[in-house]
């Protein structure tokens, strides 16, 4: 037996097997469905993305998504490189609030403990007041 047959022998098990599971899915998966439709979706999510990995691609879909990575991949380069400007924009914002607070609690901190030490000897001293 040729490697070629072997090969193609497996595929067929696999796929066979692969079929089998996804048509017992659904009855499975009712009683953890019923009433809950995110988990229905996820498995409909599941048994899709199962389904496309083990149905090769056909030529007319290579060829297909050949031509939508053409047209689309010029739109989607300045929208990308919008995206990063953006994302590296609001990290260094939130890098400066972050110093900002740090500086603020800093400076704040002395004063706090203070104001909590006077707060406390106060009242340590009422309650010795009144035993």
């Amino acid at each position: 037996m040729g490697t070629t047959e072997k090969a193609g022998g497996g595929m067929r098990q696999n796929l066979s097997s692969a079929t089998g599971t996804v048509k017992a899915a659904p009855g499975a998966a009712r009683p953890t469905v019923r009433g809950n439709p995110m988990a229905a979706g996820l498995i409909a999510f599941g048994a899709g993305a199962l389904a496309a990995v083990l149905i090769p691609q056909t030529i007319a879909e290579r060829r297909a998504a050949r031509q939508v990575e053409e047209q689309v991949g010029e739109y989607v380069e300045p929208v990308v490189a919008a995206l990063k400007e953006s994302a590296q924009t609001l990290g260094q914002e939130a890098g400066s609030t972050a110093r900002d607070a740090v500086q603020h609690v800093k400076e704040s901190a002395p004063d706090a403990a203070q104001a909590t030490r006077e707060h406390a000897e106060e009242q340590a001293s009422r309650v010795s007041d009144q035993h």
